[in-house]
């Protein structure tokens, strides 16, 4: 159970990441209410209620596609930002790449290095999102940051 001090403890990060494995979809709720961002890993472990019940909860959903088709994948992307109010929602599709939806645009993302002969891939989703979320948090500061200068002005410390 999240007390009020967990929430607290929460809240000093930059971002909170939870998955399907963590058993504690009842508590995203309190973990929203501190203001940071809460991603979520649903693995392969997702229909479109469990969609339904997490999202709203939720900035950023992961899932893994596996081998399911792109173009039904991009309709649970669009269904988790669209209706179950998601900031974005992401994809990965094996050696198909990964697949992210902005409530906007759909990006793709092919592979690196593919065909090099992966020995074992144990780790590599979680290894995935964090290369994502670290790139993609570290890039939003960068942009609040010149909207900020922007608005601003743009001094001498802005350049």
């Amino acid at each position: 159970m999240i007390t009020e001090a967990g929430q607290k403890y929460i809240s000093s990060f930059d971002v909170a990441h939870s998955s399907c494995f963590s058993y504690i979809e009842d508590q995203l709720g309190k973990i929203k209410a501190t203001g940071i961002p809460l991603v979520f890993d649903f693995s392969d472990v997702w229909t479109e209620d469990t969609f339904k019940n997490i999202c709203p909860d939720i900035s950023i959903a992961f899932f893994s596609g596996k081998e399911r088709e792109k173009e039904a994948l991009k309709e649970q992307l669009e269904m988790c930002v669209k209706e179950y109010g998601c900031e974005m929602a992401v994809t990965t599709i094996g050696g198909r790449g990964a697949v992210v939806y902005n409530g906007r645009k759909f990006y793709e993302k092919l592979p690196y290095n593919f065909e090099g002969g992966a020995i074992d891939t144990t780790g590599a989703g979680d290894s995935w999102i964090t290369a994502f979320l670290s790139s993609y948090y570290a890039n939003d500061k960068k942009k609040k940051g010149l909207i900020l200068n922007h608005e601003g002005g743009i001094t001498e410390s802005g350049l």
